[in-house]
């Protein structure tokens, strides 16, 4: 019998017996061939039931991927937002460090995004990130600051450096934008003060 609680396991299992009947090979479930439909995919099928009938357990399945995934992408959505505003608000002369606490997948998904704005995890241990993506059943989760989380200043300031490591980790169509911005200065006479802020 397969040991349903480690799912790591069970993702590379080709087989799995049958409850009625754990002997039989021909009532066994062939797990690769299970598949998750996509978003769209799940959508589009809901979209075709009738109102008319009760719901089958397929279709309340979908219906739970459908509210998980639009709920998960919400919460990344979220914690953005709620970063955007906290940075937003604090004073423009002041260094801002801010620590996110949450699961694997959303700071995965959070530090996507901010890596597409450019920014970087140059200069700190593990790239910022704090614990791991998984863990054994039997692993506690105790979680280790490093000495900069129990002292915020030693954030600051950043060496010049790591600053030029960060300029070069941005993506093309930052650095487009970058030219952009000369261009307009040189046409302009913008301050490089100015430029620097935007």
């Amino acid at each position: 019998m397969h040991d349903t609680s480690d799912p790591t396991k069970l993702r590379r299992c080709t087989w799995a017996p049958s409850k009625k009947d754990p002997k039989s090979k021909e009532l066994r479930h062939n797990l690769k061939d299970i598949r998750i439909p996509s978003l769209e995919e799940t959508f589009a099928e809901l979209k075709r039931r009738s109102c008319e009938h009760v719901s089958t357990r397929r279709e309340r399945v979908l219906g739970q991927i459908f509210v998980d995934v639009f709920q998960l992408r919400l919460v990344d959505l979220a914690m953005v937002l709620k970063i955007a505003n906290a940075v937003v608000s604090a004073p423009e002369d002041k260094p801002i460090a801010i620590v996110l606490y949450a699961g694997s997948d959303h700071t995965n998904s959070i530090t996507k995004f901010w890596k597409s704005m450019g920014f970087s995890a140059a200069g700190l241990s593990k790239k910022g990130v704090v614990g791991k993506n998984a863990y054994k059943p039997e692993e506690p989760k105790t979680l280790t600051f490093p000495s900069y989380l129990h002292d915020l200043s030693k954030l600051f300031p950043i060496p010049t450096s790591l600053q030029k490591h960060s300029e070069k980790s941005m993506p093309r169509t930052r650095k487009r934008q970058s030219g952009v911005m000369k261009l307009q200065k040189n046409k302009h006479k913008k301050s490089s003060k100015h430029l620097a802020r935007t």
